[in-house]
């Protein structure tokens, strides 16, 4: 016995080692996306009160986002790391090799409850997830925490459930991960739907003559403390979460899009999400932008969408009621996908997917990868040419998640580089279009080009808006700013959200100060500061304007705000920049002096 777990063993760490190595770039990777304006600028995490900032505040002013768990996780690595990425991106690659651990130890588990020998499918289990390219996007992108984190509570949560043999242990131990999960993630709520898969396959394993209806039996006289539990911590989240946010979803989000779209979308982003597990190297981006009137047209290619899902549904649920592991695999990728589908009336992503979200679907696959094979060698693999097929495909995919891990993983490490490649990818993304005007590592002919494109289309794209007006009181072109500051008040509205509303007011700010008004700059500063106080942009702003002023015991206190709210790494140009704006600012103070003379 212990003979044939030695080879095992050194095929699973042998596969963590590979992981490791693949993804060692990450420890050189920045901040991007919402790493740079949520952690990086955002001086909320790094220091005041870290209680509220895990419960009450909302945090980067995204009102539905309620993940105490995750938050905290942000918070003690920003206030033990500074504003250092590297830290941070080692700890999702840890965790991203702790649930590849957790898969090897499910899918060795489920192996012994099949009675297969077949353990070193456990490695190939861990290879096949630990190195799928979807997983690129959360392993490198630090905002994504989330979503490794609560792969591994509710793996830890199946693992619990069936490793823990007293009934009362096992329901506590069981209704805190549940806890822990949804305090995380919002998918959590997929946990229960595992545990019930996982249960039945448990049930099955024990007596196999079992009807259903004993089977059911069974597992709720086994089971029912802990389902009691998963119940009684969910309600204790839903009672959390309403007394931090005044609701569970928020009324006054985008508009839902009509039940026609929503019957089209669901089946559509489950085929996708399917396409995404199976090759996900056909077409990974950032973003994944939509229309919803695109599924309002019912064609026949949409009925084909429509029965090809079906039958997905249907053929997950034949073989798990007749006891097949593909059947199993295809119910718990359901169950997965499901609070990413549309399914309830809500508009929560400008995209159609994104490739993170088949995490949870696949760790689970995976983890039942010695269930599948020991259930095909026994009736499909009579013949020894398939299996050598089948290790041939699997060599090849593996051998093709790794080198597109390798080309992927540097456009997700640099801000520029991801914002290029997502506008290659689609030239209609305003979110690319926004963020490259708003980077420095951007070169001003092509700023000049996006500003265009914007200018030239009715963009619904307020930021986009707002960042050619700062762009072009950069380059003195006033005309231009107005235009774009004018077109971004039509496109706003009250759900626009505070940072909105608080960058446009910056900068009619800096249009004032551009056109010499001076005392008009300074009071649009100062509203913006009474939207946000913890935004450095306005009060340096707001201490250059009030230095251009003379003002300058009052310019000393704005720059001293500034100077604590910005990023470590900022604070000395920041203070460069205002030392010169004060020297060029007397400078032209006494010149007016001279004049006057």
């Amino acid at each position: 016995m212990k003979r044939n777990k030695l080879p095992a063993l050194c095929a699973a760490v042998g596969v963590l080692v590979v992981i490791g190595v693949v993804y060692w770039p990450v420890h050189s990777a920045g901040f991007v996306w919402d790493d740079t304006v949520c952690m990086h600028d955002s001086p909320g995490l790094r220091h005041g009160d870290f209680w509220s900032q895990l419960y009450s505040s909302a945090f980067c002013g995204w009102k539905n986002y309620f993940r105490p768990l995750t938050v905290a996780m942000f918070a003690v690595e920003l206030r033990s790391f500074g504003v250092t990425p590297g830290p941070m991106h080692l700890i999702a690659l840890a965790l991203h090799l702790a649930n590849t651990i957790l898969i090897g130890w499910l899918a060795a588990t489920l192996s012994r409850r099949g009675g297969t020998t077949m353990s070193w499918t456990s490695a190939l289990a861990m290879a096949l997830y630990g190195l799928h390219p979807a997983l690129i996007e959360p392993v490198v992108w630090i905002s994504c925490r989330a979503d490794l984190a609560v792969t591994f509570l509710m793996l830890l949560g199946l693992l619990a459930n069936g490793a823990i043999r007293g009934t009362a242990t096992r329901a506590i131990a069981i209704g805190i991960l549940f806890f822990m999960a949804a305090m995380t993630k919002e998918a959590a709520i997929s946990f229960p739907g595992f545990l019930l898969l996982f249960d039945w396959i448990g049930v099955e394993a024990d007596n196999d003559r079992l009807s259903v209806k004993d089977r059911l039996r069974a597992i709720l006289r086994r089971q029912w403390p802990v389902y009691a539990a998963v119940l009684a911590t969910g309600i204790a989240y839903l009672v959390l979460r309403f007394a931090a946010r005044g609701f569970l979803i928020n009324p006054s989000g985008p508009a839902t899009m009509s039940l026609a779209a929503r019957s089209q979308i669901v089946p559509a982003s489950l085929l996708t999400y399917w396409q995404v597990l199976i090759w996900p190297m056909a077409s990974m981006a950032p973003t994944h932008s939509f229309e919803a009137k695109q599924f309002e047209v019912f064609s026949p290619s949409a009925v084909a969408v429509d029965l090809t899902a079906l039958a997905i549904l249907i053929a997950g649920l034949y073989w798990t009621w007749k006891r097949n592991p593909f059947g199993y695999a295809i119910m718990a990728i359901n169950i997965a996908l499901f609070p990413v589908l549309r399914v309830i009336s809500a508009q929560f992503d400008p995209s159609l997917y994104h490739e993170r979200y088949v995490m949870t679907g696949l760790a689970l696959a995976t983890a039942l990868l010695p269930c599948m094979t020991a259930y095909a060698s026994s009736q499909l693999w009579k013949r020894p040419m398939l299996r050598v097929a089948a290790a041939i495909i699997a060599a090849l995919w593996l051998g093709a998640a790794i080198l597109n891990i390798g080309v992927t993983l540097p456009l997700w490490s640099n801000h520029a580089r991801l914002w290029q490649w997502d506008l290659a990818k689609d030239p209609e993304s305003t979110t690319a279009l926004a963020y490259l005007l708003a980077l420095d590592d951007v070169d001003n002919q092509q700023k000049h080009a996006i500003a265009d494109q914007v200018m030239s289309r009715h963009t619904t794209c307020t930021t986009c808006l707002i960042n050619v007006a700062a762009f072009s009181i950069g380059e003195g072109d006033s005309a231009r700013a107005e235009a774009a500051l004018d077109l971004a008040i039509v496109r706003m509205s009250p759900e626009s959200g505070d940072e909105v509303w608080q960058a446009y007011i910056i900068g009619r700010g800096q249009l004032n100060a551009l056109r010499g008004d001076v005392p008009g700059a300074t009071e649009a500063f100062t509203d913006a500061i009474g939207i946000d106080p913890s935004n450095p942009k306005a009060h340096f702003a707001l201490a250059l304007a009030l230095a251009s002023q003379g003002r300058s015991i009052e310019a000393r206190a704005e720059m001293e705000k500034t100077l604590a709210l910005l990023p470590p790494d900022e604070r000395a140009s920041g203070e460069r920049a205002y030392e010169l704006a004060i020297k060029s600012a007397e400078k032209s103070m006494a010149g007016k002096r001279t004049q006057a003379q």
